[in-house]
């Protein structure tokens, strides 16, 4: 998103607003991590893995 092969958005923004950004994007994932684990559910690294090894579930 930063990138200027993304968005660009880094051009535009100064030191504290690209922490800011940083800070709330890794935000976003530890809701994302608390969501999955309330569920119960694994989360993308355990399931891409166990799946790539042992294919999807029968049933």
């Amino acid at each position: 998103m930063l990138a200027a092969w993304g968005l660009g958005l880094g051009k535009h923004l100064g030191s504290a607003t690209m922490a800011l950004f940083a800070f709330a994007v890794w935000l976003v994932t530890v809701a994302g991590a608390y969501a999955l684990e309330r569920d119960g559910r694994r989360g993308p690294a355990e399931t891409v893995p166990r799946r790539l090894m042992y294919g999807r579930r029968a049933g």
